[in-house]
């Protein structure tokens, strides 16, 4: 489930990243008579010719060089080459539109009132630092951090981020962003004192640490999660993560799932409303101000601190254990343990998902077979050749989708094209694979046999190829890709 998170991630955060080529600068100068809701584009290039120019209102740059952004107070905009270096971008100037960028090493500079951005980000990057200007004090907090002393300049995103990052993403001290967050990267890091005005919505290889301020909610997934007292999330905090230490406040609902890791609450952790929590071991400290649902193998509370729930208790866990009243103020109840690592638990799960999958394939398959017989006739139609034809365009299509996609959301007047397109594709996958079954199905001919039986054979041995790791990934990827590849072809081939 996890992996399959991520790779959705990917594709949501790939679809607003925008990573072609398009016009090169070195020095250049919009007169301020023309309309300052620009986009501004930075992405790598070969060319050694420099230009920059208006389309449309857009100014759309591109340098070989290092690149900076830099506006004076009149928002004239000079482009200008500062650092001899290919591989890192600069942005140090106020934007009135939106910023695409493609390049390995990203920073938005508060310094010299700039690192503004008034429409959106997006960037496709190795590293991202949105950075602040402040200078810390001699003075530390209680967990050793030195604290800010003066604020000089940070920088702001007056829209959305979105941040497809290899490496890490960074969200400096101070820095704003006023729209939601959306990345995807190894390492991500909101520092405190940082805000963002929205929701947060964040896919980490390896670690979070929300240490600032978020308006809305935090939906996350990462294998290391941290959460400082400084901490404070508005609205709700959904986490899937293997390990976890939380401090801080979350001022609504949270709910923290880990399978084999070890969360941790502090003395510092406050909940507001609800808290609904699944691990393998939970040490609970802190507050929640209303009702616990807790399913862990090994749970215990750190009553030598803060430590207390105002609500009801409900547990689980796999040896029964002893809960001062003095802990939980509302009733105590407890429930029996599922281990869902056990055999007969995971048996149990792998039943459940192949009876879906049945219900799936043979409610689409048969429903389309009977109201579009022309269609799957034509899809049954299954050869070497056309096998190979339909894995090709569905590759081209998973290949060309995605840039043609981001220039139609370049202008107003086709983003509905892009949406309509982007959920015609997301049709044709989730009809892809009951379709391509029942068309196997047609074409098997075996008298004995009919359709009904066929297509349950078809079924299990794609399940069961599902179950073998990385191969069968690879597999039903594959499977996935002919099929919407010969639907393509069905839908366009004439009679």
């Amino acid at each position: 489930m996890l992996i399959f998170k991520k790779f959705l991630a990917i594709i949501l955060l790939t679809l607003v990243i925008f990573t072609s080529p398009v016009l090169a600068t070195d020095n250049a100068l919009v007169d301020d008579t023309q309309s300052t809701e620009n986009d501004v584009s930075v992405s790598e290039t070969t060319s050694s010719s420099k230009l920059a120019e208006t389309i449309n209102n857009d100014l759309l740059v591109n340098n070989d060089d290092s690149y900076s952004i830099i506006l004076t107070p009149f928002y004239k905009l000079y482009a200008k080459s500062l650092v001899n270096n290919d591989d890192s971008y600069s942005i140090n100037g106020i934007l009135d539109g939106n910023a695409f960028i493609s390049t390995d090493s990203l920073t938005i500079d508060s310094r010299n009132n700039g690192g503004i951005i008034f429409g959106n980000l997006f960037a496709s990057t190795v590293d991202t630092t949105i950075k602040s200007d402040v200078v810390y004090s001699d003075t530390k907090d209680k967990i050793g951090n030195y604290l800010i002393d003066t604020t000089n300049s940070y920088s702001i995103i007056n829209g959305n981020v979105y941040v497809l990052a290899s490496n890490t993403f960074t969200l400096e001290s101070k820095c704003e962003i006023h729209g939601d967050l959306y990345v995807y990267a190894n390492v991500v890091n909101i520092e405190t004192d940082a805000v963002v005005n929205g929701n947060v919505f964040i896919f980490a290889n390896s670690t979070l640490n929300l240490n600032g301020k978020v308006s809305g909610s935090v939906y996350a997934s990462t294998a290391n999660y941290n959460m400082n007292y400084t901490g404070y999330i508005s609205k709700d905090l959904l986490l899937n993560t293997e390990n976890a230490t939380i401090s801080g406040k979350i001022n609504r609902y949270a709910k923290i799932n880990s399978d084999t890791g070890k969360i941790t609450t502090t003395s510092d952790f406050i909940v507001t409303k609800d808290f609904q929590i699944k691990a393998d071991e939970l040490q609970f400290a802190g507050e929640v101000q209303g009702n616990a649902v807790i399913s862990a193998r090994a749970l215990t509370f750190d009553d030598s601190k803060n430590c207390i729930i105002r609500g009801n208790l409900n547990y689980a866990t796999q040896s029964e254990i002893t809960i001062s009243e003095s802990i939980v103020l509302g009733e105590i109840s407890s429930s029996e343990y599922v281990d869902t690592d056990s055999v007969l638990y995971t048996i149990l799960e792998k039943v459940i998902s192949y009876v879906g999958l049945l219900i799936y394939v043979f409610v689409v398959g048969l429903m389309l077979k009977r109201i579009m017989p022309n269609f799957m006739e034509k899809m049954s139609n299954i050869t070497t050749s056309n096998i190979l034809i339909g894995l090709g365009i569905g590759l081209g299509l998973f290949i060309l989708l995605f840039p043609f996609l981001v220039l139609l959301l370049f202008t107003k007047f086709t983003i509905a094209l892009a949406l309509v397109l982007l959920a015609s594709v997301l049709f044709i996958a989730t009809i892809a694979t009951p379709v391509f079954i029942v068309a196997i199905a047609d074409a098997w001919k075996i008298n004995k046999l009919n359709i009904y039986v066929k297509m349950l054979i078809i079924t299990s041995i794609l399940f069961v190829v599902s179950l073998l790791s990385y191969f069968g990934l690879t597999a039903i990827a594959v499977f996935v890709t002919i099929a919407i590849g010969k639907i393509l072809i069905a839908l366009f081939k004439k009679n």
